[in-house]
């Protein structure tokens, strides 16, 4: 074997050594990608399940509480007219004082 094939076979050694890590390292990455992705799932999975219970949670009881304000307006119409009138002027007189600030 001459010079230059004995070079040749070394260089053949040293690019099947460099593919072999390259082609290790590729694995090996795409495994912890495969990891990540399905960790990544089952979170999503999880949140999206906690989300919908929460959301349904709050949509019964929001349904609850206008249930009863309903009843108190029915069995308290006056107090329930006084209370919505007494919003409506602080509101306004919120608006009006927030109107003045901002010229001055």
């Amino acid at each position: 074997m001459n010079a230059q094939q004995m070079a040749s076979s070394e260089s053949d050694k040293w690019k099947k050594a460099i593919l072999k890590d390259v082609e290790s390292a590729l694995d090996k990455a795409e495994s912890g990608y495969d990891s990540a992705s399905e960790k990544t799932a089952a979170a999503y999975e999880s949140l999206k399940e906690k989300a919908s219970e929460t959301y349904d949670l709050a949509k019964t009881k929001a349904a609850e509480t206008r249930e009863i304000a309903n009843q108190y307006v029915r069995e308290n119409p006056e107090k329930s007219i006084l209370i919505a009138a007494g919003i409506g002027a602080m509101t306004a007189l919120i608006a009006v004082w927030l109107a003045k600030r901002n010229r001055d």
